[in-house]
């Protein structure tokens, strides 16, 4: 298993050692390799179930000791966890159906840019790779990605009188600055009732985030 993963030990490995169980078995999951033994997918899953939880933990302490770059690591790592994928993984690898890195240099764009594709300009890329039941499903995963409309700006005193300003800007030593984050989901989806709703998110970053 050892000469599978992607980042190697730098020293001599002890195979007894729990730690080193627990590295082989992250690592195989964001590689989505497959395991030698049955036994390793229910420690693995067994891992997964406790780790989750260890991140969370951490980025709750990072933000607390406002750590703004720890923190920014522990959310990048739990994301990988949850998606099984490395973040240097081309992101066109979360769509379903594509497994092959192959496909990667089918889609010339991001994962991002393929929000507004259409259904016919999709098939024409994809019908000699995919059936049209997985083409389907590829287009109605696109189209239910959030299209996010990011607004901030920051709190806090300036000399002038003003109570909040857009970025950048200068700020003034040993004063106290929050800086908010409006994020407003802007396109909308379909679904059984034929309601459509808009998701609107405040975040106050005030405690991982020193100005």
């Amino acid at each position: 298993m050892i000469d599978r993963i992607r980042i190697p030990f730098r020293t001599q490995p002890q195979f007894d050692s729990p730690h080193l169980k627990a590295n082989l078995l992250i690592q195989y999951h964001l590689s989505r390799l497959e395991f030698p033994r049955i036994d390793y997918v229910t420690d693995l899953k067994s891992c997964l179930d406790q780790i989750i939880r260890i991140i969370q933990a951490l980025i709750d302490l990072c933000a607390h000791k406002a750590l703004l770059s720890p923190c920014l690591l522990c959310i990048h790592f739990l994301q990988m966890i949850i998606q099984s994928r490395w973040i240097t993984d081309p992101d066109i690898l979360t769509l379903p159906h594509i497994t092959d890195r192959s496909f990667t240099h089918i889609f010339s764009s991001h994962l991002c840019q393929l929000i507004d594709i259409k259904h016919e300009t999709l098939t024409n890329i994809l019908q000699s790779h995919l059936t049209s039941t997985q083409i389907d499903d590829i287009y109605e995963y696109l189209m239910r990605l959030p299209q996010i409309e990011l607004n901030f700006n920051i709190r806090g005193f300036w000399s002038t009188g003003e109570e909040t300003r857009q970025l950048p800007t200068n700020v003034h030593a040993d004063q106290e600055y929050t800086l908010q984050i409006k994020l407003k989901r802007i396109n909308r989806i379909r679904v059984i009732c034929f309601f459509f709703f808009f998701f609107l998110m405040k975040y106050d970053l005030k405690r991982i985030v020193q100005v």
